[in-house]
């Protein structure tokens, strides 16, 4: 089972998986979609039907799941539904490649914004 599992654009994908981090890349809503429901658990992988199930390639039961700000933007209902749910996996935000961290609209910034203070 791995700890962490990664879902964002293909640069991004790269370094993760030069780091031992599998992932998806994805491009729009569908799949992102898709690869969220399926890294929580919510949704079956679909695939060949001689195609074994593998965890590292899907997500299935990681600890933590790192989504890039363009997807996290995507799926915003979904991952704070999830979020306010508090089970696993854990859900990470990370800025988009040419994007800040400052500049993304995460749930953790509103609430740092709100509250005016960070630790």
């Amino acid at each position: 089972m791995p700890d962490f599992f990664f879902i964002g654009e293909e640069e991004l994908l790269v370094a993760f998986r030069l780091a031992g981090v599998g992932g998806r890349a994805v491009s729009g809503r569908d799949e992102a979609l898709e690869a969220f429901l399926v890294a929580t658990g919510q949704r079956e992988r679909t695939g060949r039907p001689d195609e074994p199930a593998n965890p590292e390639a899907s997500g299935v039961g990681s600890k933590v799941l790192v989504l890039s700000s363009g997807v996290s933007a995507l799926l915003e209902e979904e991952t704070r539904a999830w979020q306010f749910g508090g089970d696993y996996p854990l859900i990470v935000e990370i800025p988009s490649p040419g994007e800040s961290a400052n500049e993304s609209g995460s749930l953790l910034a509103a609430i740092r914004e709100a509250v005016g203070i960070s630790i």
